[in-house]
């Protein structure tokens, strides 16, 4: 590419950053542009100190593990099933270690850290790796629809990079959005749950105020991850619904980045007010450790989520560990794990999303549809949940238990045995 073509290509990705995310966005990419030239320095430098004519078979895998995002987590528990595999990997930590919680005692000290040790580089989404270093480059990619992936990432067009891909929703989309003679794997969710030391649920009821005979339906989401996309003002409606009359029933929220989006609070506390269950709604806003979200999982009786479209659903899945029925969406990613002989699943249609639903996420709006859950059935299963005590513990066992066969070191292991096969 010469020149000019060069220049030409970067404004023409500066005029689309700013159709996406505006002024404030263009000018985060252009800095970002900086950094992307600092690290591919760091990596050219670091393989010329550091030469391997024939790489050993393991991973490398780059990007950050900051304790701040979902995408971090993925590449923390990633690391961590690696090990507990036996698979040999190092990591560079984009995020140069900060907030790495757990993750900080496996991550490779920069000192040690050689680009070209191993064969395989697995990254996320954006590629920070030069062309001709690594032997073989992999992408996790997380999409939530069935269309739109390429018009919000028209980079990930620009190279050959390996798709991994974590359910059969995806895998199947990227099939179809790349095409051959891309290859996509798939490969587990790394999902690693340590529910050993929770108290049980009669404790962690009393930690969060909750009655003995309270019926505790409990859903947690991230504002910042689309507000509608993940539809709790359709889990108000349905609890409403169902426990209008109920008042042993309780709905709860776990929440995060509320400070960001106030107006989308007060739209769901004006919502429950309307809805005449506003005094049995409790919101968890303040930052939580894990092992209180898990605690506060265990207090509920049933997780509901009403999502329209979701990427995986970790917090389901969590849900599922801990023996909870839940009722979701029978859509998207969710349906990797959420079966109807242990979750009840929720009929929906294929709606058009609207404009102002995705104006929170700019990246969804070539997004056209995607779920809407029938509240009116999922009100009926929540019923159906509170009057059947042994359902809900038929489901929760059946569900926990499915988790605990699927999301194995073994399968795991199995799956990036293969994937190291390719070159």
């Amino acid at each position: 590419m010469n020149f000019v073509s060069t220049i030409a290509k970067k404004l023409s990705v500066l005029r689309f950053k700013l159709s996406i995310w505006g002024f404030k966005g263009a000018v985060s990419w252009a800095l970002r542009q900086r950094r992307v030239r600092r690290e591919r320095r760091v990596f050219l430098d670091n393989a010329k100190k550091h030469p391997f004519s024939e790489p050993e078979r393991g991973i490398t895998i780059v990007g950050s593990f900051s304790t701040f995002s979902s995408l971090s987590k993925v590449l923390r528990d990633f690391a961590f099933s690696l090990k507990d595999a036996g698979i040999p990997f190092q990591t560079l930590d984009t995020g140069n270690g900060e907030n790495a919680g757990e993750a900080a005692d496996i991550l490779t000290p920069p000192a040690e850290f050689s680009i070209g040790r191993f064969s395989h580089s697995v990254e996320m989404i954006t590629t920070k790796i030069p062309d001709g270093i690594v032997r073989k480059r992999a992408k996790i990619i997380f999409w939530e629809f069935n269309e739109g992936m390429l018009e919000c990432y028209p980079s990930l067009l620009d190279n050959e990079d390996d798709i991994i891909a974590m359910s059969d929703f995806n895998f199947e989309y990227f099939k179809r959005t790349f095409g051959p003679p891309r290859i996509i794997h798939k490969i587990p969710y790394p999902l690693r749950i340590d529910v050993s030391g929770i108290s049980g649920k009669t404790e962690c009821r009393a930690k969060f105020g909750f009655k003995p005979t309270d019926f505790v339906v409990f859903y947690l989401f991230n504002y910042k991850s689309g507000y509608h996309r993940k539809n709790p003002a359709g889990v108000v409606k349905a609890f409403a619904k169902a426990f209008r009359s109920s008042p042993d029933a309780r709905l709860v929220f776990k929440t995060l980045r509320r400070e960001m989006f106030p107006a989308r609070e007060s739209e769901l506390l004006r919502l429950a007010e309307s809805e005449g269950v506003r005094d049995r709604l409790v919101l968890f806003n303040d930052g939580m450790s894990q092992r209180d979200v898990f605690e506060l999982t265990n207090a509920c009786d049933v997780f509901c989520s009403l999502h329209r479209a979701e990427g995986f659903g970790l917090g389901i899945a969590e849900a599922m560990a801990l023996s909870k029925a839940v009722v979701a969406t029978d859509y998207s990613a969710t349906t990797e794990f959420c079966k109807p002989r242990h979750s009840i699943l929720v009929p929906f249609r294929q709606a058009e999303v609207k404009p102002y639903e995705v104006d929170d996420m700019p990246p969804y709006r070539w997004c056209r549809t995607w779920a809407e859950p029938d509240i009116d059935a999922a009100a009926l299963s929540l019923r159906r949940l509170y009057e059947d005590a042994s359902l809900r513990e038929q489901l929760g066992n059946d569900a926990r238990l499915f988790i605990e066969r699927t999301y194995t070191i073994e399968n795991f292991r199995a799956a990036i045995e293969s994937f190291l096969q390719t070159r």
